[in-house]
């Protein structure tokens, strides 16, 4: 069932791409200018940028599944508070 899948989605991409029709600017108007070099772009983590990008720290410690339930029950606040969650 996977390999008719991806033929038909090969088959209908090429089918969308057989039927696109290319329109021309008019003459009037001129085309805008091509760059004149490409950059360079390195998507390896180390250089992604984060400027201006803050991170968001929680205030509290988060409760973990096996540790006592805050609300004073002395259960295991998976059994008690957590299992509302």
């Amino acid at each position: 069932m996977f390999s008719d899948l991806v033929f038909r989605i090969k088959e209908e991409t090429l089918k969308r791409l057989f039927h696109v029709k290319v329109q021309r600017e008019e003459e009037g108007k001129a085309a805008p200018p091509l760059p004149v070099a490409p950059r360079k772009v390195n998507l390896s983590r180390g250089d992604i940028s984060r400027a201006g990008q803050t991170t968001q720290r929680h205030a509290k410690k988060k409760v973990g599944r096996n540790d006592p339930c805050p609300c004073g029950s002395g259960r295991k606040y998976k059994k008690c508070c957590g299992a509302e969650a």
